[in-house]
């Protein structure tokens, strides 16, 4: 895991980058900006797909809350913008209607690990 903090002013913008395929489908933020006082957030997705940006204040635990209405991808990059009202905000996106399972990183391509090889018998 990569982590980037910045400080713009009495703002502090962690991010913290792991290492792994995305699940099928799920939007992944690419870019984090402050712009005019509000944070602006790029989120590669897959176009017509359903996205929701969602917050929570405590990456170990606390309730996801939406940051704004849900949204279908017209393009590969979508650029949301969102209001600074907390001291600090871990952002995610996660694609509406997939199961809570489907949001983490599976194996390659966002697709389950092959079984292992069998065993061979002894004889």
């Amino acid at each position: 895991m990569r982590r980037g903090i910045r400080s713009i002013g009495k703002i502090v913008i962690m991010m913290a980058f792991l290492w792994s395929v995305p699940a099928m489908g799920a939007g992944r933020i690419s870019q984090v900006r402050l712009v005019d006082g509000k944070i602006e957030l790029t989120v590669e997705t897959t176009p017509g797909g359903r996205y929701q940006l969602q917050c929570r204040d405590c990456l170990c635990s606390g309730a996801w809350s939406n940051e704004g209405p849900e949204f279908v991808a017209v393009a590969g990059a979508e650029v949301r913008t969102v209001a600074i009202v907390a001291a600090s905000c871990n952002f995610r996106v996660v694609k509406v209607g997939q199961s809570s399972s489907e949001e983490l990183p599976s194996g390659p391509g966002g697709s389950p690990p092959p079984p292992p090889p069998p065993r061979p018998v002894r004889e």
